[in-house]
């Protein structure tokens, strides 16, 4: 699948946004797989497109890009991106149950921080 996304990236950044919405709806997913992929096209659209500058209308690639290509919340896609990096540290969130239930735990491993 984190193969596939990379192929996706470029397809979107020559073609157009088309292709990722026929992707997504031939993929079907764990929501562990769906939170890294979004973190995966987001990290590779910031490196074709460069990174958006708070300010700079029009320049670079944000979070709000992903959610809008993904036709998500924005606050939904940070969840999802910062579940997806908790993933490096945290292994072990996969094994939860639920998106719902990483999420919970890893708010509450915060909390103890």
């Amino acid at each position: 699948m984190k193969d596939n996304i990379v192929g996706l990236a470029y397809a979107v950044k020559e073609r157009g946004y088309e292709d990722l919405k026929e992707w997504d709806d031939r993929t079907t997913a764990t929501w562990q797989e769906e939170v890294e992929v979004k973190l995966i096209f987001d990290t590779l659209q910031r490196v074709l497109c460069g990174v958006a500058v708070k300010g700079h209308r029009g320049e670079g690639w944000g979070v709000k890009d992903t959610a809008r290509v993904l036709g998500e919340s924005l606050g939904e896609v940070c969840q999802d991106i910062q579940l997806a990096r908790a993933f490096i540290l945290f292994p072990w969130l996969k094994k939860e149950r639920s998106k719902t239930a990483a999420f919970r735990r890893l708010k509450e491993l915060k909390d103890e921080v």
